[in-house]
């Protein structure tokens, strides 16, 4: 503990004193022959001012001069006395520097009259938060620039004679001015929806999806893919199924398989909380709000040192824009769940307060949806195709959930931004069923399960100067999963089964990252993050806690970052990182080095290629419900009998993309260790599964995005070709074998039309068969002459496949708008699985046990089918 401690120590040091280093706001500056232009560049540091200019204009320049206890303005009257330079006042934060008459002969560069400055800052319209990285740029020129950190911009020496100002930010609808004789312009940007009848909707609306400067990022905007869920419901987690690379094997929005890596090696993040179980109802749709999202995030790999903690992808998520202008509400009824949304400002508009929550009607609404569910519960618990009694549930199955999130923000002052989010979740699962074949033959079955996700979080975000800024994460997350499984077949020589399964986990996460922008030197992005894990499972494969297994661990994770981005030669930019992980369970360092190039060809064409290495010290087995509901068992590296997750990602590609095509071709590779498993050595008689480790995963693929803006229409294609294999030491002599999650080929074609009020989308998505392992003899054994053991014997291990995967989604809603404008809201229809395709989740194999003498033994074939077609109607009021 002492290492990581002076460890610990160090990176605080350098954090704390990096942030006092900007933090002074006294101008207290002296320089003795040093350039003009770093002369400028440390006042606008120091101050948090904004000081434009153009290096020819300042190059001849050498000052020495004592700044101490001065004002900005009076700082700039010394240092450019005696220059042929002046300075203009904007406002308190930007101020130019330039040429105030004509210079030597030598030296004579004269801007035309014909030619001004003009700057201004961006805002959200109804929060006052500034907008950073906003493109603005005057129409048809390539005259352009970025908003900073506060949302400030400044286009020096633009023709006079083109008038007209654009902004363009995403999720945001694009903003269109006259420039005339205005050199300041206050731009407030509203969040992108749909508009009403009389307002005509032109091409150049933000896209869907889009590709971010950084390598390997992609960005939903939600308000383009809210008619994307087929179940009638907003669900950004089914909405990102659609982009390649991006797959569930068994349909849910939770469970959610990122080039090849399990749903256990994703990060999901919700405003920095950590969410463990982002599925509701056993994963049929996500458990965010979507109503109370505003932007998400999805990384497929590759990700920067600001990430760890997983060895797969990122899915980072954060809450709707806060609303400080005006109160909103909104509520809403569908066939899944009733939901309430409402965002409250306060404090003169400095503060809003948000609450949302959802509660499912599977308990007064015993249809559609949840009739499905029920079926497919039924289903996949092998009683019609085994029974040849009178199987009966003893009452309709228990599915309920609900979920709750608030959010508090507050703007103190213009650089600091400062919120509390809170987060719950919860699901429950409950049935009884029972099966009288006959006189001599009974068989029952059972489950209990309950899952509690709570969550809160702080976060600080604080602009020090335009170059420089910080933000602060504080966050908890506690995930606890109670699972209790029977089962009874009164002709086993042990007739009573099943196993429980507790796990809980409690986590305490700081992050503190920073962001410097060095100018000439370079952009850097470091930090520190810690996260102090707490894990309580029990596990009993007998059911009767007799053999129960438990694991209690705790540890901390200790991880300093640092990021370094630099455009090395013209258009290419090269970006180096480093996250160093000290984990207290192994008393050992992980090192992640990574790196990224990016090569603009012009402003529409980019390549780019990354590569980097991570690790993962939280664990999930391969346990769950029979019904295929609950996959949820989470435990802590040891570095022994639990290893750590180690993965290494390649990934080319190259990204052409212009204000309404975008086209995303990337190869990739990524090889996993320390894959864990369970193997029931005796399924057929007593369910004793037996921990293997030290797995190997390796992906291979090509992921293929092509999407379109046809005014109205938006419509995108994404295409995935893969591979994914296991090895383990103990099964097969250590051969690689396809992982059950294993699809060849995914397509998926996604069409959106806008028709007034009206919204529609039509879904169609493919994909190659899954793996499985098929059951290819009966064996019996006689350990007594008067007594059969019967087993089976199977194939190749996942050398079979599952037919095609292939269904459609329809989804139409029409907006309204009653009591003049005051109220409205949208309704309308969802159909999930039109067509009714009846797809496979699972096929498994067990033993039918003679009756009688005369009887034979036999292989039962049963297949777990998923949702078939499944309507659901909505209604959503605003106001």
């Amino acid at each position: 503990m002492s290492r990581i401690a002076t460890y610990v120590s160090v990176w605080l040091v350098l954090l704390v004193a990096s942030t006092l280093s900007v933090s002074a706001q006294t101008l207290s500056l002296s320089f003795e022959q040093t350039p003009l232009s770093e002369v400028l560049k440390e006042i606008s540091r120091s101050e948090g001012v904004i000081i434009a200019f153009q290096e020819k204009d300042v190059a001849p320049y050498l000052i020495t001069a004592d700044l101490n206890g001065m004002s900005v303005s009076g700082a700039l009257n010394i240092v450019l006395d005696g220059t042929e330079l002046r300075f203009q006042e904007l406002n308190s934060q930007q101020y130019i520097v330039s040429v105030a008459r004509p210079k030597p002969v030598r030296e004579r560069i004269v801007a035309p009259r014909n030619r001004q400055s003009i700057s201004g800052r961006v805002v959200d319209t109804q929060s006052g938060q500034a907008l950073a990285s906003a493109v603005v740029r005057l129409t048809g020129t390539t005259y352009g620039t970025y908003t900073d950190t506060k949302g400030y911009f400044i286009l020096m020496d633009v023709p006079l004679q083109l008038d007209s100002l654009e902004v363009r930010y995403l999720g945001y609808n694009p903003y269109k001015t006259s420039v005339g004789k205005r050199k300041y312009f206050e731009i407030e940007l509203e969040a992108a929806q749909h508009l009403l009848d009389e307002i005509t909707i032109t091409e150049g609306n933000e896209q869907a999806v889009n590709i971010t400067d950084a390598a390997t990022v992609l960005e939903i905007n939600p308000r383009r893919v809210e008619s994307l869920s087929g179940l009638g419901e907003p669900d950004l987690l089914r909405a990102i199924q659609f982009l390649p690379g991006i797959n569930s094997s068994d349909e849910s929005a939770g469970g959610l398989h990122i080039r090849g890596g399990r749903p256990e090696e994703n990060l999901i993040l919700l405003d920095g909380i950590t969410v463990y179980q982002p599925g509701h109802l056993f994963g049929n749709f996500s458990a965010f709000n979507p109503h109370a999202v505003k932007s998400l995030t999805v990384q497929r790999g590759g990700f920067d040192a600001r990430y760890g903690g997983r060895v797969s992808g990122i899915i980072d998520i954060t809450s709707r824009p806060e609303q400080m202008q005006r109160p909103t509400a909104e509520v809403g009824l569908n066939l899944l769940n009733a939901n309430a949304y409402v965002q409250v400002p306060f404090w003169n508009k400095k503060a809003a307060l948000m609450l949302s929550a959802r509660h499912s009607n599977s308990t007064w609404l015993q249809n559609g949806f949840y009739r499905q569910l029920g079926d497919r519960v039924i289903d996949s618990l092998q009683l019609a195709n085994q029974s040849s009694g009178t199987p009966a549930l003893d009452a309709a199955p228990d599915f309920s959930f609900i979920d709750f999130n608030a959010k508090l923000v507050v703007r103190p002052t213009d650089k600091d931004l400062i919120s509390l989010t809170a987060y719950s979740a919860n699901d429950n699962l409950q049935y009884v069923w029972t099966d009288q074949i006959s006189e001599q033959e009974y068989f029952s079955q059972n489950e209990d399960n309950f899952v509690h996700n709570l969550g809160s979080s702080f976060n600080w975000i604080r602009a020090w100067n335009p170059n420089f800024s910080q933000k602060l994460n504080i966050a908890y997350s506690s995930f606890e999963n109670r699972f209790e499984f029977r089962q009874i077949y009164n002709l086993l020589p042990e007739p009573a089964i099943g196993w429980t399964q507790r796990n809980q986990i409690q986590d305490l996460s700081l992050r503190l990252d920073y962001t410097w922008d060095l100018e000439r030197i370079g952009d850097f992005e470091f930090g520190f993050h810690a996260t102090g894990y707490a894990v309580d499972s029990l596990l009993d494969f007998q059911g009767d806690l007799s053999e129960a297994e438990t694991f209690r661990r705790s540890s901390l994770l200790a991880s300093p970052y640092i990021q370094y981005k630099k455009e090395i030669v013209k258009n290419l930019s090269l970006s180096l990182g480093l996250r160093s992980n000290y984990y207290t369970a192994t008393e050992q360092f992980y090192q992640e080095p990574r790196v990224s190039l990016d090569y603009k060809i012009n402003a529409k064409l980019q390549f780019k290629a990354v590569w980097g290495r991570f690790h993962q010290f939280l664990n999930r087995t391969e346990l769950g419900s029979t019904a295929g509901l609950v996959e949820d068992y989470w435990i802590l590296a040891d570095g022994d009998r639990i290893p750590v997750l180690s993965s290494e990602h390649f990934i080319i590609g190259g990204v052409f993309q212009t204000e309404n095509w975008l086209l995303d071709v990337e190869l990739y590779q990524k090889q996993t260790t320390g894959l864990l498993t369970y193997k029931n050595f005796d399924r057929q008689q007593i369910f004793r599964p037996i921990l293997i480790n030290d797995g190997v995963g390796l992906s291979r693929g090509l992921d293929v995005l092509l999407q379109k803006e046809f005014g109205r229409y938006t419509s995108w294609m994404s295409y995935s070709l893969s591979q994914t294999t296991y090895s383990f030491p103990e099964l097969l002599n250590g051969r690689s074998f396809a992982a059950s999650h294993d699809q060849r080929h995914q397509f998926s074609w996604v069409n959106m039309l806008e028709m007034g009020r009206w919204d529609a989308s039509l879904n169609w998505t493919f994909a190659t068969g899954r793996p499985f392992t098929e059951a290819v003899d009966l064996l019996a054994a006689r350990p007594e002459p008067d007594q059969i053991i019967y087993s089976l014997g199977f194939g190749p291990l996942n050398g079979s496949r599952m037919p095609a995967y292939h269904r459609l989604d329809a989804n139409l809603s029409y907006r309204y708008q009653i009591f003049n404008g005051k109220l409205g809201g949208k309704a309308g229809v969802a159909v999930f699985n039109l067509y009714n395709r009846q797809n496979l989740q699972d096929i498994e194999y067990r033993v039918r046990l003679p009756l009688s003498k005369a009887d034979e033994a036999s292989i039962l074939r049963v297949e777990k089918n998923l949702l078939g077609f499944t309507p659901n109607v909505f209604f959503q009021l605003e106001f």
